[in-house]
């Protein structure tokens, strides 16, 4: 007899220009394998100063939400451990960082290898500072794109409790203003991102529940056992 946990921990960044806006929101799921004994243990050494062990499973992939004045489409992108996303030569570069990924750029609806060729150009881009692209968090206008962060500031409420306040950009795209509160969950594992347009009432485009749940083996054998794992 088994019990299974799984937690999905998220980062997201948003990049527009004039014409269209994207996150992208890099998922991890973190999968958790005990025996009803073992489950016991656990409990344990998340009490004592032992700490919480390994997770038993991983499974990574990618959410893209394209945002646009009148709609907003959702893509998801199994398998793919997103590395840093980059501007260059008019769309959006990335990396795959799983086995056999590689250099991806993104195409308007999916990710795609690049060619040899392009790899080398945009590593050569990369590397070539200060001409490439900013490495901080968050920047305007590079090459038409600019981009910031899924994330709040976290403040000090007293001397033992913080707190993630949202954060707020307003952008243009297609000649409409576009607002999105963030919060990247950080602290109270309530990550989300709300769009708010002038003459419409605020819309929740993104939210993620990073707590641990518990789900039915049948369920964690979905989710994980995509990724090559020994599910036993």
């Amino acid at each position: 007899m088994r019990v299974y946990y799984v937690r999905t921990d998220s980062g997201g960044e948003l990049f527009w220009n004039a014409d269209n806006a994207y996150f992208f929101i890099a998922m991890a799921d973190r999968g958790y394998r005990f025996s009803y004994l073992g489950y016991l243990v656990e409990l344990v050494r998340e009490i004592f100063p032992f700490g919480a062990s390994a997770p038993s499973d991983k499974h990574f992939s990618v959410l893209v939400l394209q945002v646009t004045p009148s709609a907003v489409q959702r893509y998801s992108v199994d398998n793919f451990w997103l590395a840093r996303v980059e501007p260059f030569q008019g769309t959006l570069y990335a990396a795959n960082m799983l086995p056999g990924g590689g250099s991806m750029k993104w195409s308007g609806a999916q990710f795609e290898p690049t060619t040899p060729e392009e790899a080398e150009r945009h590593h050569e881009y990369m590397i070539k500072l200060p001409t490439g692209p900013p490495a901080g968090p968050s920047y305007d206008n590079v090459e038409g794109w600019s981009k910031r962060t899924v994330a709040g500031d976290i403040v000090s409420e007293s001397s033992t409790v913080f707190v993630e306040k949202d954060s707020k950009v307003t952008i243009e795209v297609g000649g409409h203003q576009l607002t999105f509160v963030m919060n990247s969950g950080y602290i109270s594992h309530k990550a989300y991102v709300d769009l708010m347009q002038s003459g419409r009432p605020p819309e929740r485009i993104w939210r993620l529940d990073g707590n641990a749940h518990q789900v039915s083996g049948a369920d964690y054998r979905r989710i994980f056992e995509s990724q090559d794992t020994d599910l036993q």
